[in-house]
């Protein structure tokens, strides 16, 4: 297993998560049994991509509980990561 960091959230339909970082990254989203798979190194299937630019804003792909992962792509140099969750009260119109 890669090192990563790891947050389990139970985000709605219209949530989303800001991911801010000073280095390039795998920011995905996985269910629990796909997170599973990716903690026992076998195939999993996710939602996300690597990072380049932050902030990176990343909307659940279905509401319920996801697994955030973000994983350094090289884990040779520090990362400094900030998340912050844009619930879906934040989008209503006035």
């Amino acid at each position: 297993m890669k090192p990563h960091l790891h947050k389990t959230l139970n985000l709605k339909a219209q949530d989303a998560v800001a991911v801010y970082l000073d280095e390039m990254a795998y920011v995905f989203f996985a269910d629990d049994d796909n997170y599973q798979k990716y903690l026992n190194e076998q195939t999993y299937d996710y939602y996300g991509t690597i990072v380049e630019e932050s902030p990176f804003y990343l909307a659940p792909p279905e509401p319920g509980v996801w697994n955030l992962v973000i994983e350094q792509k090289d884990p040779e140099k520090s990362l400094d990561v900030k998340i912050e969750i844009i619930k879906e009260e934040s989008f209503s119109q006035e």
